[in-house]
């Protein structure tokens, strides 16, 4: 009796071992964005991906991005991006989103843009100087 309790706790742990290992890859496949420093996600009608390789932010999409009144989509890196790229299809750029990104150096602005919001900017210290599009008719103080 004995003997078969303890061949039976023994294939029973070998059991609740395999479980955890089978799932371990799964989880590691799932992470894989994550540590790679690699992030996206949606801002308004826009997408976004960041590359932390290379510090570059870029919009895409088409139509406008949100307007940022708290915790925005970028707060998670603000002092890592170095460079936005705003892809054409992108029509207005929300108020404050790219605001207290200070180690911005350049940024690239598409001839779709009509409308920069209130702030969106702020306290871009890095940032010397930006060519605005002629297309863009509204600029919030």
């Amino acid at each position: 009796m004995k003997k078969s309790l303890r061949i039976l706790s023994v294939i029973l742990s070998a059991l609740m071992v395999m479980s955890v290992l089978s799932v371990i890859p799964a989880f590691a496949a799932d992470t894989s964005a994550v540590l790679s420093g690699d992030k996206s996600g949606t801002t308004g009608d826009c997408t976004w991906s960041y590359k932390e390789s290379s510090g570059k932010l870029t919009i895409s999409g088409s139509g406008a991005t949100e307007n940022v009144n708290g915790k925005g989509p970028f707060d998670d890196f603000l002092g890592q991006v170095k460079s936005v790229v705003v892809e054409e299809g992108v029509t207005v750029i929300g108020d404050r989103l790219f605001s207290n990104m200070n180690e911005i150096s350049s940024v690239s602005l598409p001839t779709t843009l009509t409308s920069i919001k209130f702030c969106a900017f702020m306290n871009c210290h890095k940032l010397g100087a930006i060519t605005i599009p002629a297309s863009v008719k509204n600029i919030d103080a």
